[in-house]
């Protein structure tokens, strides 16, 4: 299992290696074949970026999972991520214009008591009748 990059460098060249490996084709197609079982603690970004397929404890220890590469599926989520932040990056003025308008009202003493009428909740912190 590969340990953890340390410092700086050690983290970028990790990142490049990751994605190097993310161009690359599997080197196994057999399904039922996983390269490694790494642990929750393990089973981070930096080690499962350089394998092919792993399973990852549970956080209970009781059960695991199995994470694959697949380089289309891959793909299409990074194309999906970068869209939406280019779509975010386009509207962040008018998105920024819109919440500086509407933060007065959004957190004022009369929003607070709507909300908590609306919830039914008693000075008390209950909900409905008690």
């Amino acid at each position: 299992r590969p340990a953890p990059p340390t410092g700086q460098v050690a983290a970028l060249r990790r990142l490049l290696a990751v994605i190097a490996n993310q161009f690359r084709r599997p080197r196994t197609t057999q399904a039922d074949v996983v390269d490694v079982a790494l642990s929750r603690a393990d089973g981070k970004w930096w080690a499962l970026g350089l394998v092919d397929s792993a399973t990852v404890a549970s956080a209970t220890g009781t059960g695991a999972f199995v994470a694959r590469r697949h380089r289309v599926t891959s793909a299409r989520l990074l194309l999906d991520a970068v869209w939406l932040r280019v779509r975010l990056w386009l509207r962040w003025p008018a998105l920024a214009r819109s919440y500086r308008a509407a933060a007065p009202g959004l957190a004022s003493p009369a929003a607070w008591r709507a909300l908590f009428a609306a919830a039914d909740i008693d000075g008390a912190g209950h909900r409905g009748s008690v």
